[in-house]
């Protein structure tokens, strides 16, 4: 195979840093992005990325320039990993519509957004492939992290649209359903959180910083692994040597369960209510 050229977001941690790490031990070439400083990329630089200050809530013809000026410098666009995102937790009652708008921008409108920058050079070239990444919560709500739940499932949905109206261009798609994997999103200085003050809410709020304290840089998935297994799937080799990549790939065992309980439920609550609901339709 030829080397692919892939376009990052969220390079200065996490799975976007383990991406780059990963695809320039494959010989491909890489624009690592993240925001801010841009010496929060120099050590992925000096391994070979080129690199660029880019903010996913940038205006779309601003990342349309973006991308544009990345086109110019590496020749095409193969592949892009849609890997920069934040946690946003509070309790739906106490998270101001402000909030929530936040947290769309980068998980959801970000995403997007970039997305339409790069899909006309996909297009015109007929190939190439958008990774989406997702999450437990973007199959099960958890009690104190609507913001973050809501943009993770309206990810879902919209990677699900945009796989159907692209692959006619020979554009393949993929969510990667990450588990819990030991990044810093849930660290003190990563997550946010909506002011507390309905003291209703209490128990709510301690019950989800347990759950953000028991899983801080504790968390069951290995990052270099998960990551070596999207870029399989990516190239088609290795793991995923002669299969088609699939619509979304659950990765880790706890990812498993979430979607196994989500399906469980599902269809016991259409056993249970079946035919309840079939009773609505016309006779």
């Amino acid at each position: 195979m030829a080397p692919l050229v892939w376009f990052i977001t969220g390079c200065s941690s996490g799975l976007g840093e383990c991406f780059v790490r990963e695809v320039l031990s494959r010989g491909d070439r890489v624009v690592a992005t993240a925001r801010g400083d841009p010496t929060r990329l120099k050590h992925l630089e000096e391994l070979g990325a080129h690199t660029m200050d880019l903010d996913v809530t940038a205006t779309q013809d601003e990342l349309n320039s973006k991308v544009k000026e990345a086109v110019e410098r590496v020749e095409r666009i193969d592949v892009l990993i849609n890997s920069a995102g934040y946690f946003e937790a509070g309790v739906t009652e106490e998270v101001t519509d402000e909030t929530f708008k936040l947290q769309f921008e980068v998980n959801f409108f970000g995403v997007l957004k970039m997305t339409r920058a790069v899909l006309p050079y996909l297009r015109k070239q007929r190939s190439g492939f958008i990774a989406f990444i997702g999450s437990p919560l973007g199959w099960k709500g958890v009690p104190g992290s609507s913001p973050y739940v809501a943009s993770k499932f309206a990810l879902e949905g919209v990677a699900e649209c945009i796989r159907g109206e692209v692959a006619q261009f020979g554009i393949r798609t993929t969510i990667f359903d990450a588990g819990n994997f030991k990044t810093p999103i849930l660290s003190p200085e990563r997550i946010k959180y909506s002011p507390h003050t309905i003291k209703d809410y209490a128990d709510t709020m301690q019950t989800f910083y347990g759950i953000i304290d028991y899983l801080d840089m504790k968390q069951p998935g290995d990052p270099k692994k998960g990551v070596k297994v999207m870029v399989d799937v990516i190239r088609g080799e290795g793991v995923s040597k002669g299969k088609p990549a699939p619509e979304r790939l659950p990765l880790g065992t706890d990812m498993m369960e979430y979607i196994r309980g989500k399906c469980n439920d599902s269809l016991a609550l259409c056993e249970e209510w079946g035919e309840i609901s079939r009773s609505t339709d016309f006779d």
